[in-house]
């Protein structure tokens, strides 16, 4: 006697979602102000595109009249790139209108925007390279963009989607007038070392040299910036923390940091002389 077993039914939601066409763009769009804040970024918004929300004021945000866009959770995201974007922005109608018309027919992994000065040929290769800082900001491939999951916003965006990438480019296009600037705290950073603890293995050696170089640039910046606020007990708590998860970025964060100040940290009870601190608050104020 033959067994039959009953297909089962998708949900109509999922049902109707599946029949929409792939969405250009998922923006994954993070709601704390004025729903009307957001009325740029939606009408520059393709046709089809999709909008993943989150926030306090999520429930109040509707597409414009007239224009096919559909409303998804974060974890279904459907859209050949993720941007991230946040309420708070004051988007850009001209720019946000040619970013997203570049991406419709992009195929890079990853594409740079709001990129300053000259565009360069090969962004990708600089960053792993080390002759140019992260972007700014950038649009990412769906897969790449999920293998992010679970990791601080700042890391998610700009860092961890370079680690796979095979492809960038670089557009001046800006979807604000002035960019979000989120820094990471010593938490996100530890979180992500032992994220990298479990993909190293994956990385070619260039990939691994430019996490390890970056995360210790992360590690030392956020030292630098506890030192300058007094907070001892923080940074004891942080270095134990990551010399657990990791020895040997522990040791050569002490070997690059500016002026020595993580050895002298590590020796004095994590409290800087004078004359260092001063020199890492000047670094900090003026840049290199």
């Amino acid at each position: 006697m033959g067994l039959f077993r009953r297909k089962k039914q998708a949900a109509p939601e999922e049902a109707a979602a599946a029949q929409l066409p792939e969405p250009p763009v998922t923006v994954l769009l993070h709601m704390n102000g004025d729903a009307e804040s957001v009325g740029v970024l939606l009408s520059a918004l393709p046709e089809y595109s999709e909008i993943a929300l989150s926030g306090g004021n999520a429930a109040a945000l509707s597409p414009p009249e007239g224009k096919n866009l559909t409303f998804a959770g974060e974890t279904g995201a459907r859209g050949r790139y993720i941007v991230y974007a946040d309420g708070d922005e004051k988007f850009e109608k001209e720019g946000a209108e040619a970013l997203f018309g570049f991406l419709s027919s992009a195929e890079e992994d990853v594409v740079f925007f709001s990129e300053k000065g000259k565009v360069q040929s090969d962004p990708l290769a600089a960053v792993i390279g080390g002759q140019r800082p992260l972007p700014a900001r950038c649009a990412v491939q769906r897969a790449l963009a999920q293998s992010a999951e679970g990791v601080g916003e700042k890391y998610a965006q700009t860092f961890l989607p370079l680690l796979f990438a095979k492809s960038a480019a670089a557009v001046s296009y800006s979807l604000s007038l002035q960019a979000p600037k989120k820094e990471a705290d010593a938490d996100e950073a530890l979180a992500l070392v032992k994220l990298f603890n479990g993909i190293k293995p994956l990385l070619p050696a260039e990939r691994y040299a430019f996490a390890f170089r970056y995360i210790c640039g992360e590690f030392a910046r956020i030292y630098a910036e506890a030192c300058i606020s007094g907070e001892s007990a923080s940074l004891r708590a942080a270095d134990d923390a990551l010399k657990a998860e990791n020895m040997a970025l522990w040791v050569a964060l002490a070997d690059r940091s500016s002026f020595g100040f993580v050895k002298a940290l590590r020796k004095n009870g994590y409290a800087l002389p004078l004359h260092l601190k001063a020199l890492l608050k000047a670094k900090h104020i003026f840049g290199k």
